[in-house]
């Protein structure tokens, strides 16, 4: 692989690690139109959808260099990595970094880990906070985080095993709402609406419908309607996910 071969290729590294952990669309394109011509690049033409990316990297009188990538196994949202990854396009756009070791700090970004501890903590607090902040008692509370660290636990080890998170949803708000269904009726002190209001916060899609409207104002509508799409059917499969654990918590 010569060396424009390599920079299309972590162009699309870079691409991929941005889309997979949430960035807006212009931001993706933008940030591989900026590298490629740090890097030395004349022309850098980037598109992106939420699941494939098409680069064209032109180097002058030689000939242009084309790559499709297909983007799978759907978005998480990694701030943390868009941080890096953006604090990493500035240094090498500004001159800090030469393409080698952009290349390998690439590389380390790419396998940085989430911190799980961080993960189940901050499911404890964002769902108990809003059964709080919705009127829930304190046991309620307590009752929505031990729920919050399982639904945390299925969103890292069941989630990546399916290939539609739609369905992945609405199975897993079923799951979780059978059991507070299950604890209002054992338990007549807890309030199975006020529980699902706190856990329900935790599968809620809103960064995604917040970044499709971001999308569409910005002028890449084929990816703001894709992803406000799936988003809109998510929210669908958890409605009916929780729906259909009241009506079966209602037959016990």
């Amino acid at each position: 692989m010569n060396e424009q071969e390599k920079l299309l290729c972590e162009l699309l590294n870079i691409g991929e690690n941005l889309l997979g952990s949430g960035a807006e669309i212009n931001r993706v394109e933008d940030t591989l139109e900026r590298i490629g011509k740090a890097c030395g690049a004349v022309k850098v033409h980037a598109f992106v959808i939420t699941e494939a990316i098409v680069l064209t990297v032109s180097f002058g009188g030689e000939a242009e260099l084309t790559q499709i990538r297909r983007i799978k196994g759907g978005q998480s949202h990694n701030f943390y990595k868009i941080d890096k990854l953006n604090a990493l396009s500035r240094e090498i756009c500004s001159g800090f970094l030469s393409p080698e070791e952009f290349y390998e700090q690439l590389e380390s970004v790419s396998r940085h880990a989430e911190n799980r501890k961080k993960l189940y903590v901050g499911s404890v607090l964002g769902a108990g906070s809003f059964t709080l902040f919705f009127g829930g008692s304190v046991l309620e509370a307590v009752a929505v985080a031990v729920l919050g660290c399982l639904i945390c636990w299925m969103q890292i080890h069941i989630e990546p095993l399916w290939d539609n998170s739609t369905i992945y949803l609405f199975f897993t708000s079923l799951f979780i709402g059978v059991i507070i269904c299950a604890l209002a009726k054992a338990d007549p002190g807890l309030q199975a609406d006020n529980i699902m209001i706190g856990d329900i916060m935790l599968l809620v899609p809103g960064i995604a419908i917040t970044n499709a409207a971001r999308d569409m104002l910005v002028g890449d509508n084929i990816s703001g309607i894709l992803r406000l799409t799936e988003a809109l059917l998510r929210a669908a499969a958890l409605a009916l996910g929780f729906s259909a654990a009241i009506y079966l918590g209602a037959l016990l």
